[in-house]
């Protein structure tokens, strides 16, 4: 299933998923709750999302309606917006995969297919970012708190624990163990796993 508010996209893909991936496309709609009211019927292995539509983020609440059902489709957002809190919203929407838009085919046609077959890829964008987009396989998520998104939105922003602790006036400690549960509930362990930033320097 194909949900994007762009005809042209929805062609583009609809295309793409069926010639390179040999897999039918079972509907191709404009909005998130005309997929929420065709996933039943159509029962499709793969959804490909765009997070914002219009002014709201329709594709995280798509992906916290999907991740809810008994048998699930994969969600992968296929996005424009690589916000630190545009990204901090889709890991804790729930959705399996995340690739920007920036991605070449072959990027995108690959995490496509590791989307359906199990696995999780996220392939950020740069914008706002000090660091190369990483490609991760994660655990299934915890709801974050609050203060926690606010946090993993610093984190994938390659800020430390010490600029953290300035930017939200909390104690050395608090940052730490907010870091060590965001961690754990997103399934890694440790910032390196996170995003391998070893690949290019920070600017």
């Amino acid at each position: 299933m194909i949900v994007d508010s762009h005809p042209s996209m929805r062609l583009a893909l609809s295309t793409l998923v069926e010639s390179r991936l040999q897999m039918p496309v079972v509907s191709a709609v404009a909005t998130a709750n005309q997929a929420l009211s065709e996933i039943q019927q159509k029962r499709p292995s793969v959804i490909v999302t765009e997070l914002q539509f219009g002014d709201t983020r329709q594709g995280a609440t798509l992906c916290r309606h999907v991740h809810s059902l008994p048998l699930r489709p994969r969600v992968m957002v296929f996005s424009g917006c690589s916000s630190s809190k545009e990204v901090a919203a889709i890991l804790t929407s729930g959705a399996d995969s995340f690739v920007h838009k920036s991605a070449s085919i072959p990027e995108l046609v690959d995490a496509i297919r590791q989307t359906a077959r199990g696995q999780r890829v996220w392939l950020f964008g740069e914008d706002g970012r000090r660091g190369e987009p990483a490609r991760q396989t994660l655990a299934p998520l915890t709801p974050l708190t609050v203060r926690e998104e606010q946090i993993l939105a610093l984190l994938l922003r390659r800020y430390t624990n010490a600029e953290i602790a300035q930017e939200l006036a909390l104690a050395g400690q608090t940052v730490k163990n907010h870091v060590s549960n965001i961690l754990h509930k997103v399934g890694i362990r440790n910032r390196r796993e996170l995003f391998r930033c070893e690949t290019v320097p920070p600017a």
